[in-house]
This record gives C-alpha cells, sequence and structure tokens, in this order.
C-alpha cells in the first residue's frame, strides 16, 4: 500500500512537470523534446488512472468514470 501511494505521488508531480516541459519546448521549437515530454505525461497518467481505480484496472473506462 506504501509503495502505491508512493507512485501515486509521483505520478501526480510528475504531470504537471512534463506538461510545463512541454509548453516550453513548444515555445523554444524544440519539437522532439515535446514528442518526449508528452510521452511522459501519457504514461503518468495511465499510472495515475490505474492507481485511482483499482476494481476497474483491468477496464478501458477507469480514466472516464470521475
Amino acid at each position: 500500500m506504501k509503495l502505491k501511494e508512493r507512485i501515486l505521488s509521483v505520478a501526480l508531480v510528475l504531470l504537471p512537470v512534463s506538461l510545463i516541459g512541454m509548453a516550453f519546448s513548444y515555445f523554444m521549437g524544440r519539437y522532439h523534446a515535446m514528442f518526449f515530454w508528452g510521452v511522459l505525461v501519457g504514461i503518468s497518467f495511465i499510472v495515475f488512472c490505474a492507481l485511482q481505480n483499482p476494481h476497474n484496472s483491468g477496464k478501458r473506462k477507469s480514466c472516464q468514470h470521475r
């Protein structure tokens, strides 16, 4: 249980940081870095959704159930 909370907090921190990094890379014109930040956003969002709803972890609509 402790590990799950730690991963969740890391994902919560990583999501805004990577969104800011993506916007910064866009304004700097570095589109390869923007792709990297987008992948980070996707990974942290998937982890966040999977850990939020342990009952729906196998189903696709775990993120849409807010």
